[in-house]
């Protein structure tokens, strides 16, 4: 179980990040490509996540404790899951982090619907990629996306990266970090 929360710790730390939330919203309007709706939906998962004082105070205690870049997991669940705990996807993804059963069942993750606990799984697994891909973000996002096969394709330069991790990665990236531009493998138009 986590520790208490004390509500005022929470409230300042969301004050100090206002300003991240401003820019975030400034360089969103920037990247065209992107639906509006996108950025929408990110900003109601965050607002989700917030307003679970224990789940956002969460989320910071693993992010520190696997030294993960503030904010990764927070904006993460956001963009997976509009911060809904209980999010099912089409493709078989479940909860706040998105983990599909095999992926969590690699993470020791039993219920992908306890937030707290998709969390720490996600805390894991997104550390692990970071470790793999040198600390770089934006692969390491990749990869928790499309998949680490993929994106080892994708670097030699035998598969194309779709479009849909490239916008997520872009997203994802715009909230904690200066958005990455990822360039077709392939030089030769099809």
């Amino acid at each position: 179980m986590p520790e208490p929360v004390d509500p005022q710790d929470i409230i300042n730390e969301m004050s100090a990040n206002a300003a991240l939330y401003d820019r975030v919203r400034r360089d969103a309007t920037q990247m065209q490509d992107i639906p509006a709706q996108t950025f929408e939906a990110m900003e109601v998962g965050i607002r989700r996540i917030q307003e679970d004082l224990a789940l956002d105070k969460h989320i910071t205690d693993v992010s520190t404790k696997l030294e993960i870049p503030p904010n990764l997991l927070r904006f993460l669940a956001a963009k997976e899951s509009v911060g809904d705990s209980q999010a099912a996807s089409s493709a078989g993804a479940q909860g706040l982090m998105q983990f599909m059963p095999a992926t969590a069942k690699e993470m020791g993750l039993e219920d992908p619907f306890d937030p707290i606990a998709s969390v720490d799984a996600a805390g894991k697994y997104m550390a692990k990629l970071l470790k793999r891909y040198d600390g770089d973000v934006p692969t390491a996002l990749a990869a928790y996306n499309w998949g680490m096969g993929n994106v080892g394709k994708y670097k030699k330069g035998t598969k194309d990266m779709p479009k849909e991790t490239r916008d997520y990665v872009g997203v994802v990236t715009t909230f904690v970090e200066e958005p990455p531009v990822f360039e077709d493998a392939r030089s030769d138009s099809h």
